[in-house]
């Protein structure tokens, strides 16, 4: 605990004693000039009221995940991840954590794959899915499509059911064919014929693809 708060003490002075009138104003083209800790504030909420009103949510963190990933800190950030209570930070940090593959990551992401429906807990799950995590898959397929996130992303998800050949999943794979999305689509098709390589071969409509899978799943019990 001693040492993770020695960690965190220059985090927690500058946040404290930063205001409107002596923080650094964020400026993307001087983004290496930043001391992590100043980059870590940046993805806080207070930081984001602040210096990123005329930007949309996201799209300035992007670049600063990006900046931390690279400068190798990933204990500091575990442990601003297993502490911190600003939810824009939290979903920031899982968003750098997310591509960084170890056991201590894994660990951390572990105690926030609950069973709440958010992004944190949605990340955390599809990062131990990844990996083979049963009880993962099984949360992500009983909560399909719940998350709040994009079906670009969701369709990640579904890569893992067909990596994993989770049958579970299946009919939710079905009803996907009908997804607006593209990538939806395709990652259902692709991952229903990963899972049941024989029935690979094209299909002149949605309708069409799901009724022949629909008769098909039904052949196999």
């Amino acid at each position: 605990m001693k040492k993770i708060l020695i960690l965190l003490l220059p985090l927690i002075l500058f946040m404290c004693t930063s205001n409107k009138k002596d923080t650094k104003r964020y400026i993307p083209k001087q983004i290496a000039q930043y001391s992590d800790d100043e980059l870590l504030y940046y993805l806080t909420c207070n930081a984001l009221n602040y210096h990123f009103k005329k930007y949309d949510y996201e799209i300035p963190f992007w670049d600063i995940q990006a900046e931390l990933k690279k400068r190798n800190i990933t204990n500091k950030i575990i442990d601003i991840y297993n502490s911190t209570v600003d939810l824009c930070q939290k979903e920031s940090l899982i968003g750098i954590l997310y591509h960084i593959k170890n056991n201590k990551v894994k660990k951390a992401l572990k105690k926030t794959a609950t069973t709440n429906i958010n992004k944190i807990t949605y990340y955390s799950h599809n990062y131990l899915a990844k990996q083979g995590d049963k009880k993962s898959i099984k949360m992500l397929n009983n909560n399909w499509h719940k998350y709040p996130v994009s079906s670009w992303q969701w369709s990640y998800t579904v890569n893992i059911f067909g990596k994993y050949k989770y049958k579970p999943a299946v009919p939710n794979m079905i009803k996907g064919l009908d997804s607006a999305s593209g990538n939806m689509f395709d990652s259902c098709l692709t991952n229903l014929f990963k899972i049941y390589p024989d029935t690979r071969q094209k299909f002149n409509s949605v309708k069409e693809a799901k009724k022949f899978f629909n008769e098909y799943i039904k052949k196999q019990k």
